[in-house]
């Protein structure tokens, strides 16, 4: 029928993929520094607590996390910390 071919072409192929979860808690001035750095690598946002420090709770693909934590480490001269929570599969 003419609606079932409509829907077949108006389908997409969604990936799913292993997420590394994780914690990254900053100060405020270091938070500042990563911004560029979030906008490119564009982690899923599960929450941001805003207190003392700022606690992001994200997830990137598993193949991009080192280099991100690695550049994070980088530009906040080691003061960032990553506290793992596990992995996920979820839509890339």
């Amino acid at each position: 029928s003419t609606a079932a071919k409509m829907a077949v072409d108006a389908a997409k192929i969604v990936t799913y993929s292993t997420f590394r979860q994780f914690d990254l808690v900053l100060n405020y001035t270091d938070h500042g520094k990563i911004t560029t750095l979030l906008s490119t690598a564009n982690p899923i946002n599960d929450g941001i607590d805003y207190a003392e420090n700022v606690k992001l709770s994200l997830a990137l693909p598993i193949d991009n996390y080192d280099d991100f934590k690695e550049k994070v480490l980088e530009i906040t001269a080691g003061r960032a910390v990553f506290l793992d929570n596990g992995t996920r599969f979820d839509k890339q």
